[in-house]
């Protein structure tokens, strides 16, 4: 459980630091409950799902 008012990254970032950098950097993505992608300066919303997805491929090449 996560603060009011969180980014993303910030409650990927409260739960696995590790996640947290590779969603910084660009190895990761992370996605809402059903899979739509997520910016992660959003905020999220109370009961949010969050998914975090780890890919080799580049941000560019994913779609």
């Amino acid at each position: 459980m996560v603060s009011p008012g969180v980014s993303v990254r910030q409650a990927v970032q409260s739960f696995d630091v590790a996640l947290g950098a590779a969603l910084d950097a660009g190895a990761a993505y992370a996605t809402d409950g059903v899979g739509r992608e997520l910016d992660p300066a959003s905020i999220v919303a109370e009961g949010a799902i969050i998914r975090v997805i780890k890919s080799a491929r580049r941000p560019e090449q994913r779609r």
